[in-house]
């Protein structure tokens, strides 16, 4: 079953506001698409935004420590 978000269910789960998803939404910084002129997003993709996110941060942070122990 495909679960599809609002604006400000994607603002909740994030922890951010409305404003904020419609730019990243805008900028295709999160994937998103437009039914009409509602946007809206796929709970799947969301969820795989978040863990990539996630996972490049945790990179940065196991790069920044091997550099500070060199």
């Amino acid at each position: 079953m495909v679960n599809v978000l609002t604006v400000e269910d994607v603002a909740k789960k994030l922890q951010m506001s409305k404003s904020t998803i419609y730019k990243f939404a805008e900028t295709n910084k999160i994937p998103s698409f437009k039914i009409g002129a509602c946007r809206r997003f796929f709970e799947n993709e969301i969820n795989e935004y978040l863990l990539t996110i996630a996972n490049e941060q945790r990179e940065m942070q196991v790069g920044n420590l091997a550099a500070n122990k060199e």
